[in-house]
């Protein structure tokens, strides 16, 4: 059934306003997540040294016998890092599934951490408790909100209110491809650098001033800080990935469908324009008729 012009015209007005809009947040997108990029490849510089001297401590200092080696608290607890948008496709649901996952291996209730409405509130639906949420950090990750997050954990650790400090995050691999993942922050222990490599083969024995303890004190809190503030601008980072990557999609979609309006239009009006010749001629042929017998009358009388 050809539908008429007039609803047709308003349908495709609403379909090329909203593909304005999602065309306008894929370019927004695209530049958010090239200067997220940025700031991943500045912290990985220092998270390799960071990460490369904490591997030195642990391998050359044997078994160090510290706080932030051992387990001592019960529970563990979880980093979840989302969104505070939607519209970015599974982005939000991969990071949950995965902290989901994670979190059912556990024996005791977690402490749950997040960052991001939308994680938040999908954990909420599910039943599990968030303990600590952390409002507007994912849409500008600073350094002052990594060390303020990783403050909290760490005097919960200290405090033997919690055991282990797990993150789970998209880890950014390119513009097409993240990855959901759940890494390990504390306690430390080799397996955690198993990718990292040795920067300097000591042959002597390596001497700590004032001592291992000490250092430890002072280095694993940056370190923390620095994994968190990685692990949130990937995060930053796969979230406008995939947001672009889904506005790109709409786009598209919004395009091919106002192809096909275009073309039901040009049908309608067509067949419309032909019903009015239709009817023209009809009416042209009654004329012609009328005015035949008109005449065939007045010739008979």
């Amino acid at each position: 059934m050809v539908r008429n012009l007039s609803e047709i015209r308003h349908e495709t007005q609403a379909i090329e306003e909203t593909r304005q809009i999602t065309n306008a947040m894929y370019l927004l997108s695209t530049s958010r997540m090239k200067k997220a990029m940025q700031k991943i490849e500045y912290n990985q510089i220092y998270m390799r040294r960071i990460r490369a001297a904490v591997k030195d401590i642990l391998r050359i200092s044997g078994s160090v016998n510290h706080t932030y080696t051992t387990r001592n608290g019960k529970r563990a607890a979880y980093l979840i890092i989302s969104s505070d948008k939607s519209m970015c496709g599974a982005y939000n649901f991969n990071v949950v599934d995965c902290a989901v996952k994670n979190i059912t291996l556990q024996d005791t209730t977690p402490y749950i951490s997040t960052v991001g409405i939308c994680g938040t509130e999908m954990l909420r639906s599910k039943g599990y408790e968030v303990d600590m949420e952390w409002l507007g950090v994912s849409q500008d990750p600073s350094l002052y909100h990594s060390r303020m997050i990783a403050e909290n954990l760490i005097s919960l650790y200290n405090t033997e209110e919690i055991g282990e400090i797990y993150v789970v995050f998209t880890r950014y691999i390119n513009s097409v491809t993240q990855k959901a993942e759940c890494i390990k922050l504390l306690p430390l222990s080799q397996e955690i650098f198993s990718d990292v490599d040795i920067e300097y083969d000591y042959q002597a024995q390596v001497l700590y001033q004032p001592s291992v303890s000490d250092v430890f004190n002072t280095m694993v809190p940056q370190y923390c800080i620095g994994v968190i503030y990685g692990c949130l601008h990937h995060a930053c980072a796969s979230e406008h990935a995939a947001r672009m990557t889904s506005m790109q999609s709409a786009t598209n979609n919004a395009d091919e469908m106002i192809n096909k309006l275009k073309f039901e239009y040009n049908t309608a009006r067509q067949s419309a324009i032909t019903a009015e010749i239709t009817e023209i001629a009809a009416a042209v042929e009654i004329f012609a008729s009328d005015d035949k017998n008109d005449k065939t009358t007045r010739n008979n009388n």
